[in-house]
């Protein structure tokens, strides 16, 4: 649950409404949720279940030192639960035989294209997401593409794969005209425009995006770009294109 507790982005939210519709549902259903490594309260306050904590957090703001403890951690817990799910690619390299693991895994960019994430991420996705798959009881995935990937770069067998798409929020339905026009006029979009929603990182190919724009500007097109995301690993790259 780690992702809880900084701003949310994409993983952020899909773990923010998985544990909240679990949530509703564990009195009907009879089980418990437990959280690993979670601190924002705020958030689920019905929760109290918070089963394992980063001792290190206090000694550095970085994760590393929680991953390499985090498989071992679940040695201490494999007595309180039956099913572990890890949603964000944490590094499982090995886990007690009683517990099952899911794993839910979005993309494989990281092992794929090494450079557009930082070290430490490549690393993980490289070297030990090979054995959490391996270890893992089913595997999530939002895409049958993601499905191929798995199976193609890490021989995994493809009746342990689920794809699962994800849906969309509540939040995102067509707007009136209106609606729409409140939305210009706070941000002052009185001009047609090309809109970018996400972070601003080397991934996500903002650059090309930018030179694209310049191209059909010559064009005689008159679109600008607006751009919507906090700034993210490497951004200034971005600023200097």
């Amino acid at each position: 649950s780690e992702q809880l507790n900084r701003p949310l982005t994409g993983r952020g939210y899909y773990i923010y409404h998985l544990i909240k519709i679990l949530s509703s549902n564990t009195n009907k259903n009879n089980y418990d949720i437990y959280l690993i490594n979670y601190k924002n309260t705020q958030m689920f306050p019905n929760l109290k279940h918070i089963i394992l904590e980063n001792p290190f957090k206090r000694i550095t703001k970085s994760y590393q030192l929680w991953y390499l403890y985090l498989p071992l951690g679940l040695y201490d817990i494999s007595k309180k639960v039956d099913i572990v799910h890890c949603i964000n690619a944490e590094p499982i390299y090995l886990k007690p035989k009683n517990i099952k693991l899911i794993t839910t895994i979005y993309d494989i960019i990281p092992y794929l294209f090494p450079k557009t994430y930082t070290f430490s991420t490549s690393f993980r996705f490289r070297f030990i997401l090979p054995k959490t798959l391996k270890i893992s009881n089913k595997i999530i995935t939002i895409s049958h593409h993601t499905k191929q990937d798995i199976i193609k770069h890490f021989k995994i067998p493809e009746d342990k794969i689920k794809v699962i798409h994800l849906a969309a929020n509540e939040n995102y339905k067509p707007l009136n005209e209106n609606e729409i026009n409140k939305v210009k006029e706070k941000y002052n979009l009185n001009y047609p425009f090309i809109l970018y929603v996400g972070t601003l990182e080397p991934r996500k190919n903002i650059p090309t995006l930018l030179k694209a724009l310049y191209k059909i500007k010559k064009q005689g097109i008159n679109h600008k770009l607006v751009i919507t995301g906090k700034k993210g690993w490497k951004y200034k790259s971005i600023f200097e294109t």
